[in-house]
This record gives C-alpha cells, sequence and structure tokens, in this order.
C-alpha cells in the first residue's frame, strides 16, 4: 500500500459512517483555507545595499526583540497545569521544555520563555547525544590490539633469558567511561550555555540529557519526507522530544535519571529560513555577491523538498526555504514529537514576526562577508546577524558566538547509519 502525505493548503476531513475506513479515504475532502486569514505568499524586500557597510541599527535589534518576545509569550502563557505527579522530594513539576543544544537559536528562546513563566516553575532544556559508531569501532580495535600486545609481551618474556633487554611494555589502552560516549559538541555547547543562562536568571533551568542507547524506527512518523538528512534529523529529535535521559543539576550537584513532564516544547524551527543560517546561503553569495543575494532571476528554481544540492543564488534560496516550511518541516516534526503525547510550538514562525523580517532588507539579516573558515569561536557571524546582535544585547555572549551547527551533526545522529556517510540529501532512506 502506497501512502502519500496530504498538502498544507486546508483542512483536510473523512467522513467515518461509509463503511469500512479504507473505502472512507477515497471521499478525503478539503476545506482551504480562507484567504483572508494568510494573504497570499509571504515575499522577502529584495533591496541591494548601497554602501560597503550596512549596520544593523540599534531600533531594528529592539523591533526583533520585542516582536519575538511577544511571540515566545503567546506560545508559553496559556499552558495548562500539568497534572504529572512530582516525586517523593517535591520536585517542581515543568510545563514547559525547549528542544536545547546550546545554540543561538534555543539559548534566546529559553532566555525569552523565563520571562513569562512563573519564577517557582522549572523549564526543562532537552539536550540529545548520540555515541559515535566509528568512534567506539575504533576505540574497540584499540583495545583487541592493546590486549594482543600485552599477550605477545607476555610470551616474549619467557622465551628470552633473564640477561636479554626486554621490550618495553604496552601502552595500556582502557574504554573510557560510559558518559563519556556522549560528549558530542551538543551536549558540549549545551552545558556550556545552560550555566550561562543561570547566570543570567535565578529561576530553575533543568537541564537534561537524552543519550542515545537504542535504536528506535522513526522512519514511519515521518512517512513521506524520508531522505537522508531529514531522517538523521528526525532520529535526534525523536530521542530529544521524548524526555527521558540524566537530570544535571548545578556543577555541585550530581545526576540522576529523570524524565520530563513537559507537554509542550518550543522549537527554534524558521530562524534559518528568515535569517539566513544556512552555508548554502554564504556560498552563493560568495558565487555572486549581492546582485544574486537579491536580484531576480531567470531560472527556475528547483523546489525537490529533499533537494540539497540546489544551486540558486541565496535570495531565491531565502524565499525557496521560506515557502517549503511547512511541507518540508512541520509536518515531521510534528509527527515526531507528538509521538511522545507532547506539543510542540515554533515561536519563529509567528506571523507578525514573519511579516515583519520578510520586509527586512536581507543584508541586515545576514551579512556573508563577517563569516571566516578558521571554525574558532565567533566564525559564524556572518549567518544570522540579526539574531546574533539580539543575543549579544540579551547578555547571552557566547550563545551569540557559536557557529551554527545542524542538529543531526551536533547531536551526532547522522553518524549513526555507519557506513552510509557518503549518502547524499536527495538519497532516500532504505
Amino acid at each position: 500500500m502506497e501512502y502519500e502525505e496530504i498538502s498544507t493548503d486546508g483542512v483536510f476531513s473523512v467522513p467515518l459512517n461509509r463503511g469500512l475506513l479504507l473505502e472512507c479515504m477515497k471521499n478525503l475532502t478539503c476545506t482551504p483555507r480562507g484567504a483572508s486569514v494568510f494573504e497570499g505568499r509571504v515575499a522577502l524586500n529584495r533591496e541591494i545595499p548601497l554602501n560597503p557597510l550596512c549596520a544593523t541599527s540599534a531600533e531594528q535589534i529592539k523591533t526583533f526583540i520585542f516582536k519575538l518576545n511577544e511571540s515566545v509569550e503567546s506560545r508559553v502563557s496559556n499552558i495548562p497545569k500539568n497534572t504529572f505527579c512530582s516525586n517523593s522530594n517535591n520536585r517542581p513539576v515543568a510545563r514547559l521544555g525547549i528542544l536545547f543544544s546550546g545554540g543561538i537559536d534555543c539559548s534566546v528562546l529559553a532566555y525569552l520563555a523565563n520571562r513569562h513563566i512563573p519564577p517557582d516553575e522549572p523549564i526543562d532544556l532537552l539536550n540529545v547525544a548520540f555515541e559515535n559508531p566509528r568512534t567506539l569501532g575504533a576505540q574497540k580495535n584499540a583495545i583487541q590490539e592493546a590486549r594482543a600486545q600485552r599477550k605477545r609481551s607476555k610470551r616474549e618474556r619467557k622465551e628470552v633469558s633473564q640477561e636479554a633487554p626486554l621490550r618495553p611494555p604496552p601502552v595500556q589502552v582502557e574504554a573510557p567511561p560510559e558518559a563519556e560516549k556522549y560528549d558530542v559538541p551538543d551536549r558540549l555547547t549545551g552545558l556550556e550555555e545552560v550555566e550561562e543562562l543561570r547566570r543570567s536568571h535565578s529561576q530553575l533551568i533543568r537541564y537534561a540529557s537524552m543519550c542515545r542507547m537504542r535504536n528506535a524506527n522513526v522512519k514511519n512518523r515521518m512517512y513521506s519526507r524520508s531522505c537522508t538528512p531529514l531522517g538523521r534529523l528526525a532520529l535526534a529529535l525523536y530521542f530529544a522530544s521524548r524526555g527521558r535521559g540524566i537530570l544535571h543539576g548545578s556543577k555541585d550537584s550530581g545526576a540522576e535519571f529523570y524524565t520530563s513532564p513537559a507537554k509542550v516544547l518550543l522549537s527554534g524551527l524558521g530562524s534559518d529560513e528568515l535569517l539566513g543560517g544556512y552555508s548554502r546561503h554564504k556560498q552563493a553569495y560568495s558565487r555572486g555577491g549581492w546582485d544574486a543575494l537579491v536580484s531576480e532571476v531567470s531560472a527556475r528554481v528547483n523546489s525537490d523538498i529533499c533537494s540539497h544540492v540546489d544551486h540558486s543564488p541565496p535570495f531565491e534560496q531565502l524565499q525557496l526555504d521560506l515557502n517549503r516550511l511547512p511541507t518540508r518541516n512541520l509536518g515531521r516534526d510534528d509527527r515526531v514529537i507528538s509521538t511522545h503525547g507532547r506539543e510542540s510550538r515554533y515561536p519563529f514562525l509567528s506571523l507578525t514576526l514573519v511579516y515583519y523580517l520578510a520586509q527586512l532588507p536581507v543584508y541586515i539579516k545576514l551579512d556573508p562577508r563577517l563569516a571566516s573558515t578558521n571554525g574558532a569561536v565567533g566564525s559564524g557571524m556572518g549567518d544570522k546577524t540579526l539574531l546574533r546582535l539580539a543575543a549579544e544585547r540579551l547578555g547571552l555572549t557566547l550563545a551569540s558566538k557559536r557557529i551554527k551547527r545542524a542538529m543531526q551533526f551536533g547531536s551526532r545522529s547522522a553518524r549513526m547509519e555507519g557506513g552510509n556517510s557518503e549518502k547524499k540529501g536527495h538519497f532516500l532512506l532504505e
């Protein structure tokens, strides 16, 4: 049986009083959304910068923070009280969780959400980490080789006379502690950033890391958006939103097993599309400059939802990313997160915020000239410039300077396929 994902053009319904379910599906009907709700497709500002340096004004940063804060408030202020029974130590129960990597998107959301949650109520920051099968395999081989070398040395010592010089003893290679297997980039930056947030706020901020212990079949949750990168991302999203892992307190306290009771999760989805956070935007700028960034192009934009090799100019890429958000990302994320009985909310996709960012010139939101290739802290300043300046204004200095890292790479879920590392973005999952 073949399945097809329904579009996001309206509300679909099916009558359940006409016999078998499969027969009912043949009568699937769509009620299109009214034009008055979404007045056409959002078009991005095509203005080209006239001066070599076009600094973002303080007023633009202030307005952006204000609108994003409003969006966060509307998404966290109406969460119902959690009836989850707290444990024996009377720990306060969280209603809100945030998918948290320590990156700039989720850090700003956590900072703003703290303004609208009661001070005696915690916020759960959910972080996910995967062990790297290749690294573990290399460590296993090194341990086995060291053991074999020790055995050979013992045999040689028995055969060689006591006067003969002996070979130096083999280097001892031990397996790393269990926790170190999960010290992937997102986990380390998450631990670092949660301390910055705690310095900014006295509110309870709980950091929980979800270490992947076993595989789960998430392909059927993301069908039919089943190309390779989206599958790797869905895997990370599945375990992060599950909310079961190790709770990390302050540096002076220990860790304990924890299941988050939060029923609403905030996601930073949309920031890359709206603010130019993908590396292909910088790459396209380097090929064609500002003209290629914002000018009209006659070539038809490739809108294949599983393509990661599109060479359209960055402006067209930004427009394409914005247009395909509903079909490329939202359906997949909702299905994966709702598997655990949680609701996902997306502050960056507030219509008010989307329209505000769309009318801003592209060079206010990103400036590829600031990009560097040395990989150091601050080397990602060219992407999402407006958000970075906002984070810096809020006091999140570390977060404002971190380079962007996709969730599947920061959590290492992209490494879970072993020998399939050369699969391209348009390859379908098997």
